[in-house]
């Protein structure tokens, strides 16, 4: 049975996000998604999807106020 868990990478060391009931020494495998060098997520699949009912200028204007 696999589950699944947030770690973080910390100096040197995997980490996890959250409390995980396992003995002492337990051995893990933990896999790494690979993303191929110079490609990037497209993110055509999510064109007419998404919907906002907000004022894309006001909301823009205050990300940039809070800088």
């Amino acid at each position: 049975m696999a589950n699944r868990i947030s770690i973080v990478y910390k100096r040197g060391v995997f980490v996890p996000e959250e409390k995980v009931d396992l003995p002492e020494h337990t051995r893990l495998t933990v896999m790494l998604p690979t993303v191929p060098a110079g490609k990037r997520y497209d993110f055509s699949d999510l064109c007419g999807k998404l919907t906002w009912k907000g004022d894309a200028l006001a909301a823009q204007r205050k990300l940039r106020d809070e800088w």
